[in-house]
């Protein structure tokens, strides 16, 4: 998945966003990018998670390093922010999945889902992502390339339903 087109993907998940807006009240918020991290960030991140960090991620963090309103609210965090947090802070992942808590990567005070990497299910050089949201949920997704692009493509379809409730509206 390291051969993921970042700008292509973050493209469409901008437009998806945007164009969610027309139909949702309150719209929901566009992602807001940080700029690039260095390669020294992302060695620091290595070195603070204890593993190689996935192709698909590195790419991501080299395109922007945070993303504001990543995932809804929640923020992709920034390589500091990671590092910052020490794996403290995340009560609803501390309760579902406590020996995930310092790999946290997407979360904050105000998000109500959290995802972080979890290397100890991972077999490939994508690390297996888990996310939990405030409900007690937990999906699974074998990578970051592939989360990013499952969530920009359920963005289109969602828009695509949205332009199909409208077509069947009557007048």
């Amino acid at each position: 998945m390291a051969d993921i087109d970042m700008k292509g993907v973050w493209d469409s998940i901008v437009e998806a966003r945007a164009e969610l807006g027309r139909f949702l009240d309150p719209p929901p918020p566009i992602p807001k990018f940080k700029p690039p991290a260095t390669a020294a960030d992302i060695v620091r991140l290595e070195r603070y998670f204890g593993f190689s960090l996935p192709d698909s991620y590195k790419k991501c963090l080299l395109w922007s390093n945070g993303v504001q309103n990543f995932v809804h609210r929640a923020p992709l965090l920034s390589v500091d922010e990671i590092i910052a947090h020490n794996g403290q802070g995340w009560e609803v992942v501390e309760d579902l999945l406590p020996h995930l808590t310092r790999y946290v990567f997407v979360g904050g005070p105000d998000s109500d889902d959290f995802f972080c990497f979890d290397a100890g299910t991972s077999a490939g050089p994508e690390l297996e992502i888990a996310r939990v949201d405030v409900n007690g949920g937990e999906t699974r997704y074998p990578g970051f390339g592939a989360f990013l692009t499952q969530y920009a493509a359920a963005l289109q379809k969602a828009v695509a339903n949205e332009h199909a409730d409208r077509a069947n509206l009557r007048p």
